[in-house]
């Protein structure tokens, strides 16, 4: 095991004890220059012995009694059951858990990285972190504190995009963002294949983004996200088959919508529909809430190629919804008809702009659309970050959903993909593949 934790944090544990005596330890250890020695994993989180070597102070900390020592341990390192999380890893996975939290009026990004052996937990004052990232009119969110890194995350992609288009430079924080989610991680990652993200900023987190050695992640891992440790831990060990697709496109919208028509999705649908033996397209006005309510779709893939906007709910404000193909009727699904439907083991694309933003005052890493196809049982679902270009989007679905179609994996078939743009010239911007995303 290996703890990094930062001088103000061990400073707190001074105000755990009424012992004058462990407060003068304490102090001893900030003034110190002492280091964890990284011990293998034996099944307890932190032991005594552990402790005592974290505070470097062995002979004084032995008038520590037990039950202070359990406290400590309780009060500092929570009782995490690593053994349920190494239990679900294969040798060649990675499980990486990132959260950002306030502290004393500071912010702090901590990192837990477990795999089949061992695990190891790391922090960041995150403060010093962001603040060259952050405006004259910006300031720092402690209220929400996740909202700074997500800040950041929003100005990298703001970044990559202007940089198709204007040359913005995007790497300088592109490398910081990699700085900060990789730390300490290489002897934990660079025999493995597989990195399993689970976060509370997921609805911009990008892992495939970050910088590894002399690529991005993506060139060399196959990444995958899930929203919670509940789905992790309730995931199938083994991958599930697809062999029924539906298709539901629209081109034209009703003018209240304000929404450009879009000519290419019938074309996306009915290429990628060619992999499946049995298929499925509803086109146009054939896509309506009527065709999803039906109790067909279980074990299926489930592939949109329509609009996501915002509607007014008369509860919860606006809310993301997608347009279907009925221009009569002004019809659109928002997250609350889809959370209701039957789609249990799906596979769900969603080939619009932006499907994985979120609502407004819901603290859940997803609370949009993904969330809604979720709740409605969906197995896993394929989304965006931000605007995706027509033409090249179309061409990157159509050859993942060949993959899907023939066994390959999920996220490999993601991997896979992405792999193919950036080794093509035309399109190895990552403007043209970073937006998609899957989530288990």
């Amino acid at each position: 095991m290996h703890l990094n934790r930062s001088k103000y944090e061990v400073l707190a544990l001074k105000d755990f004890f009424a012992d004058p005596n462990i407060k003068d330890a304490i102090q001893a250890y900030l003034d110190s220059n002492s280091e964890i020695e990284r011990v293998k994993f034996d099944g307890s989180f932190l032991d005594n012995k552990n402790l005592d070597n974290y505070l470097d102070l062995i002979n004084k900390t032995k008038k520590i009694g037990a039950d202070q020592k359990e406290a400590l341990i309780s009060e500092f390192f929570p009782d995490v059951n690593f053994l349920d999380y190494q239990k679900q890893l294969k040798r060649d996975e990675t499980l990486i858990i990132q959260t950002v939290v306030d502290v004393d009026y500071s912010i702090y990004f901590y990192s837990l990285m477990i795999t089949d052996e061992d695990y190891v937990i790391s922090r960041w004052n995150l403060y010093d972190f962001i603040m060259p990232f952050i405006g004259e009119d910006e300031w720092i969110d402690l209220i929400n504190p996740k909202e700074n890194l997500v800040l950041v995350w929003l100005k990298y992609i703001e970044a990559i995009k202007e940089n198709y288009f204007n040359e913005k430079n995007y790497k300088d924080i592109g490398k910081s963002l990699s700085e900060l989610h990789l730390y300490e991680m290489k002897e934990f990652i660079e025999n493995r294949n597989k990195l399993i993200f689970i976060n509370d900023f997921n609805s911009v987190f990008s892992p495939d983004l970050l910088f590894y050695e002399d690529g991005f992640l993506a060139e060399q891992f196959e990444i995958s996200q899930y929203i919670s440790l509940f789905d992790f831990l309730n995931r199938n060990k083994d991958p599930l088959s697809y062999k029924n697709y539906f298709g539901f496109a629209a081109q034209e919208f009703n003018p209240v919508f304000k929404v450009d028509s879009l000519k290419n999705t019938t074309n996306e649908i009915e290429r990628s529909s060619k992999f499946f033996k049995n298929k499925i397209n509803y086109i146009n006005q054939e896509f309506s809430k009527e065709i999803l309510n039906r109790p067909q779709y279980q074990d299926s893939v489930l592939h949109f190629a329509t609009h996501n906007i915002q509607v007014e709910n008369n509860i919860f404000g606006d809310v993301p919804a997608l347009l279907t193909g009925n221009i009569a009727n002004k019809e659109y699904l928002d997250i609350f008809n889809i959370s209701n439907l039957k789609l249990d083991n799906s596979f769900i694309l969603l080939a619009a702009c932006n499907t994985t933003q979120i609502m407004k005052n819901d603290l859940d890493a997803f609370s949009g659309l993904v969330k809604s196809f979720k709740l409605a049982g969906a197995e896993q679902v394929f989304a965006t970050r931000w605007e995706i270009e027509t033409l090249s989007s179309e061409k990157f679905i159509v050859s993942y959903l060949g993959k899907i179609a023939d066994g390959i994996e999920a996220n490999a078939a993601l991997a896979l993909t992405k792999r193919e743009f950036i080794k093509d010239k035309e399109l190895n911007h990552p403007i043209f593949w970073g937006a998609f995303t899957l989530i288990n």
